[in-house]
């Protein structure tokens, strides 16, 4: 399936949500019953880094749900007649963004009124900076029985990706995992700066930003930084330098999505 029909069939689904809805497409009691969502990390790249469990699930989906860092061969375990609607949720002022709460009325809809095995499906893991909590209330809140099913973080893959040993012993015994999607507006530097090893999320569009906040936090300005873009896949590419000129080599260069090392283990990181 090539994105354009990904879309398509996104675009397609919404439509067929909105209709089923004005037609009140509703048992007696108002929903039909036996529908189910499951909430499943898909991982970082392709379908060799599925669990067997979200393997499964897709194979018995009736309606995907599915966010754009997905990769599109995953999508090829989908059974015949399954729709897929694509709901991209990009940073960027011009990226893509699905709301999440017409995200969370399209798993109510498809699971509580058409009765619907659902799966949605997110990139690396659904409880990492994955926005599956809202989803989750949105389910309890309608009686909408679900499942959440674990993936590999990117968090984790993209270290292990180019040799980064996240926690060797003599180096890091420390590990913090953060979201840098508002330049760690509100985190304190000086804690950050003490962290063996820093592991950043969504962050390369405020890395200058991230590495000013640590350096003033007082981080060497030669601490190793690795940033590794779209981790096991073939696009995947890294960038190596420190806390102190990271910032001017990334300027530029479109890095998103990747994920950000700062700590002395990032030294290690080989693209083989």
């Amino acid at each position: 399936m090539t994105w354009a029909t990904f879309v398509g069939a996104g675009i397609v689904g919404v439509l067929l949500w909105r209709r089923a809805r004005s037609a009140g497409a509703r048992s007696a009691g108002g929903r039909v019953n036996g529908g189910k969502v499951f909430l499943v990390g898909a991982g970082p790249g392709g379908a060799d880094l599925l669990t067997l469990r979200a393997c499964e699930c897709i194979r018995r989906a009736e309606v995907l749900v599915v966010d754009d860092l997905v990769h599109p061969e995953i999508l090829r375990f989908k059974p015949s007649g399954c729709a897929v609607i694509g709901v991209p949720k990009r940073g960027g002022p011009n990226a893509p963004k699905t709301p999440q709460s017409s995200i969370n009325e399209l798993l109510v809809h498809w699971c509580a009124t058409m009765g619907k095995r659902v799966v949605r499906l997110k990139g690396g893991d659904p409880l990492i900076f994955a926005r599956v909590w809202p989803e989750m209330l949105a389910l309890r809140e309608a009686g909408c029985a679900f499942e959440l099913v674990p993936g590999i973080t990117s968090a984790l893959a993209a270290p292990c990706a180019v040799g980064i040993p996240l926690t060797e012993k003599a180096l890091g015994t420390s590990l913090t995992i953060v979201s840098g999607h508002a330049g760690l507006a509100g985190e304190d530097f000086g804690v950050l700066a003490q962290s063996d090893t820093l592991v950043v999320l969504m962050g390369t569009r405020k890395l200058r930003v991230i590495c000013e906040g640590l350096l003033a936090g007082g981080a060497p300005a030669a601490r190793p930084v690795a940033i590794v873009h779209a981790c096991y896949r073939p696009e995947q590419r890294l960038l190596k330098g420190t806390l102190g000129d990271i910032a001017d080599q990334a300027e530029g260069q479109a890095l998103s999505p990747a994920i950000i090392v700062i700590g002395n283990v990032a030294a290690f990181a080989q693209d083989e």
